[in-house]
């Protein structure tokens, strides 16, 4: 069984417009007083752990009491292969069949 990555080998795109736009969707969804960067590292491993591009914020932990996913393009650095960004696509009210990359376009 492969390890999990170290913090340095999964990230988010931390410096584009697609992260603060990933950071304004969370916090008008989220019911939760802890700060997105104490749960970005646990966000980081349940994806990569469950080699999945998104996460879900579950309905008892979101505003509006309904189930919200987050999507993210995964992709490596070149100069880095074991290192995972992951820039963010999109939110949506239910799960995306991942075979469906087309509709991810049009995501809330």
């Amino acid at each position: 069984m492969k390890p999990i990555q170290t913090k340095h080998e999964l990230q988010f795109d931390y410096f584009s417009e697609n992260y603060h736009q990933f950071e304004t969707d969370f916090y008008k969804w989220a019911a939760t007083s802890t700060p997105l960067v104490f749960l970005e590292d646990d966000i980081l491993h349940s994806m990569a752990a469950g080699q999945r591009n998104y996460f879900r914020l579950h309905h008892t932990k979101s505003r509006d009491h309904r189930d919200h996913y987050f999507y993210f393009k995964v992709s490596t650095l070149s100069q880095s292969p074991l290192t995972r960004i992951y820039a963010y696509t999109g939110h949506h009210l239910q799960k995306i069949d991942p075979h469906q990359t087309e509709k991810k376009d049009s995501l809330i």
